[in-house]
């Protein structure tokens, strides 16, 4: 299942619910077996809903989203998650965490393992339009055997890791990730293309290196590809990588 490019912001938030709820979450869990079904996605009569990406990892956290559709309006839909939600996960815990930005009004809280995120275009007043995630909190993220599998790439000295999201195809998945260095664009570049060839990838695409302002560097090794952008902004350089691998 492919990913949709409304993503990033719900990544976004999706990491700052996490924080927010993540004691409430292990507390949740404190003395219980692993819930192994996920939560039911619930909406509002007459919302509809397609699923965008029922097995993607944020963060090495398995997630779930589903984009929607209603007529009624975003305060509107969202008071059916405020009455639905009414009851603290647990005592002393708020209910749920609401957050706005210019482009989106979210609201979310915790399941049992889970975390539910609930975000709704706040542009338009008349129609709701938005995603629904569902995160696995506790499980999947210790299991080593399934982070062992996940493809090595290179990190330039002072690098911060921002996002890592799996996708997975038959046959083939692809680890997408997001970093920031310190390190002009055409220094990364050449970094990453030394890793690369190094284990045996071939650079493609060598007419065109450039887009836009961004360095581009794609690769290849069999049926697998490699692609990298690279975008220097106020003395750092953004690193965003999409890295196919082998399905096992």
């Amino acid at each position: 299942m492919r990913i949709v490019c409304k993503l990033p912001p719900l990544a976004r938030w999706l990491r700052a619910s996490r924080a927010a709820f993540f004691v409430i979450a292990i507390q949740l869990a404190a003395g219980q077996a692993m819930a192994d079904e996920w939560p039911e996605l619930i909406l509002p009569g007459g919302a509809k809903a397609v699923i965008v990406a029922d097995q993607i990892d944020i963060n090495r956290l398995p997630t779930r989203i589903w984009q929607f559709h209603s007529n009624k309006t975003p305060d509107q839909f969202l008071e059916f998650y405020r009455a639905k939600w009414n009851k603290p996960p647990i005592e002393g815990a708020p209910p749920y965490i609401e957050n706005s930005t210019e482009a989106w009004k979210i609201i979310s809280r915790p399941e049992g393992d889970f975390m539910i995120a609930v975000q709704v275009d706040a542009k338009n007043p008349l129609t709701s339009d938005g995603m629904v995630s569902i995160t696995q909190l506790k499980g999947r993220r210790t299991d080593k055997a399934m982070v062992s599998r996940l493809p090595e790439y290179p990190k330039m000295p002072g690098s911060t890791v921002l996002q890592e999201l799996t996708n997975h195809d038959p046959g083939k998945n692809a680890l997408t990730v997001i970093l920031e260095n310190g390190h002009s664009a055409a220094s990364s570049r050449a970094y990453y293309k030394r890793f690369y060839e190094s284990r045996g990838w071939t650079e493609i695409g060598l007419h065109n290196k450039k887009s836009g302002n961004a360095d581009v560097l794609l690769l290849q090794k069999g049926p697998l590809e490699t692609s990298f952008t690279f975008v220097a902004k106020n003395a750092k350089t953004q690193v965003v990588g999409v890295i196919q691998y082998p399905e096992e």
